[in-house]
């Protein structure tokens, strides 16, 4: 994975956690490194150290690109859904569209995963939480052949 293509997302997640920014949620989304002179789990125990006591990671064996899309479509396009809805009273702003929705997730996936191999996809649990982390957040863990590892980090807090 490049570091542009790590910064041309990353700023696609900033923008979208902005369009989702509202008066009672204020949202955090980002693709972050793993240092890469430790094991997966040494470098995920000191990234979140601060927060939690231990964590699961749950791989997700079948299917990772559909899992993926789901959580980027969920995530991305929540301003349609949460307590203060962005509302398309015209119906002619793209984002609305699922099909462009859908395009727009492709591309991003595209990006994601031809850019470097993907090895494997979990899903990070934080257990036995030390402190406040965020009202509600998703991280999966990015896995790739290249030995490099990413978070896909999204959160909101009120």
């Amino acid at each position: 994975m490049t570091e542009y293509n790590i910064g041309y997302l990353n700023g696609i997640l900033n923008a979208f956690a902005h369009i989702n920014n509202g008066n009672y949620r204020s949202y955090d989304f980002a693709l972050k490194y793993l240092p890469n002179d430790k094991s997966l789990n040494d470098a995920l125990q000191d990234q979140f150290y601060d927060y939690s006591e231990d964590f699961d990671l749950n791989i997700i064996k079948e299917n990772d690109w559909n899992y993926l899309k789901e959580i980027l479509l969920n995530q991305l396009f929540d301003y349609q859904y949460n307590h203060n809805p962005i509302l398309d009273s015209s119906k002619s702003y793209s984002l609305f569209d699922k099909s462009f929705q859908e395009d727009f997730v492709l591309d991003f996936l595209n990006t994601l995963y031809y850019s470097s191999d993907v090895k494997n996809i979990y899903k990070l649990e934080l257990k036995n939480l030390k402190k406040h982390y965020a009202v509600s957040s998703l991280d999966i863990v990015i896995e790739m052949e290249n030995e490099t590892n990413l978070i896909l980090h999204f959160s909101y807090s009120d």
